[in-house]
């Protein structure tokens, strides 16, 4: 069987684009694709091994003859045994001697030649790239991925983990690139509504509660970092780009209902966001903490301990004075 690995394509060093031009505005719609590499098997140091898992346990396929025992390995009683290591496992299918496909990472002694694991090398241009996986590299490649940072077992994984590569699975990488460019088509139309028919003071606060932008900030720039932001150039942590082109359509219908409730959901994400940016409220490993109160009020001081959590604080009625000085506090912020 032959297995396609290809190159996730991002955007090159030099920012090279191709634009669709929308109501004046330029969107990319092309990136340039990334260098061809070496690929060695990683290392794994928190295992002691080699990035490969042949210590896994499979079903022995060569009990009570089911299959062949290869030449090396006659006389072992491996066919009485239930189950094996992978390792083991291609090692008689290959007719290999025991040990050979060690997975250390580490040479005994200096001396010591390196394994054949350790030495074991593929080279992966920027088009399509064939592996017969009827060979023995071929089988090691797909245990090898298994671990590997650098090569995704699909589409949808490289693109979440930034993978260099990607195993080809041409149904599922159309279905998420399709679903890809339309939820980029529609946070497009999202931010022409947003920039064309909401109140202007809007756009810096959509980009205030995305994190893009903090403090005061021109329409000109908040509009450019959307831009990014929505082509996957203004990087956010801990959100793919798919996650956040659902975050901002979802804000922007907020920003656009007439719906109190809505109304009061976008103000709170927005309040929040500017007291974090302005440090009157830290966010401690999930924990909400009023900094003015820790000293004064400390059992005013913790607001919350997730973020769901303090958005509703802020709405609760109950809180509204307390609201209303936190508000106070943010105002002296901003003008000093």
């Amino acid at each position: 069987m032959n297995l396609t690995i290809r190159p996730l394509f991002r955007e090159s060093a030099q920012k090279r684009n191709t634009y669709l031009l929308r109501n004046g505005r330029r969107y990319g719609t092309t990136k340039a694709p990334g260098g061809s590499f070496v690929y060695n098997i990683q290392d794994s140091p928190s295992k002691k091994r080699l990035a490969i898992p042949l210590d896994r346990v499979v079903t022995n396929p060569y009990k009570d003859g089911g299959k062949m025992i290869t030449n090396k390995w006659m006389n072992k009683g491996v066919e009485k045994l239930e189950k094996i290591t992978r390792q083991t496992e291609l090692e008689i299918k290959y007719n290999l001697e025991q040990g050979f496909l060690d997975p250390r990472s580490y040479r005994i002694d200096s001396k010591a030649p390196r394994t054949y694991l350790q030495k074991l090398t593929y080279r992966f241009n920027d088009g399509n790239n064939e592996i017969d996986t009827n060979t023995l590299d071929g089988e090691l490649l797909l245990e090898a991925i298994e671990e590997s940072t650098l090569i995704a077992k699909n589409y949808e994984d490289a693109v979440t983990k930034q993978a260099r590569y990607y195993i080809e699975q041409k149904a599922e990488e159309e279905k998420v690139i399709l679903s890809k460019r339309k939820k980029i088509r529609k946070a497009l139309v999202a931010m022409d509504k947003l920039i064309d028919e909401l109140p202007n003071d809007k756009l810096v606060e959509v980009t205030t509660i995305l994190k893009i932008t903090k403090g005061r900030t021109k329409n000109a720039t908040a509009e450019m970092k959307l831009n990014n932001y929505i082509e996957n150039k203004e990087k956010v942590q801990g959100l793919s780009q798919m996650d956040r082109l659902d975050q901002f359509v979802e804000l922007v219908d907020l920003a656009a209902s007439s719906k109190a409730a809505d109304k009061k959901q976008f103000q709170a994400k927005l309040l929040l966001q500017r007291l974090l940016n302005s440090r009157i409220v830290t966010d401690l490993k999930g924990v909400y903490i009023w900094k003015s109160k820790q000293e004064t009020e400390p059992g005013l001081a913790e607001l919350a301990r997730s973020k769901n959590e303090a958005l509703l604080w802020l709405q609760d009625a109950g809180n509204k004075n307390y609201v209303t000085e936190l508000k106070t506090e943010l105002q002296l912020v901003l003008i000093n």
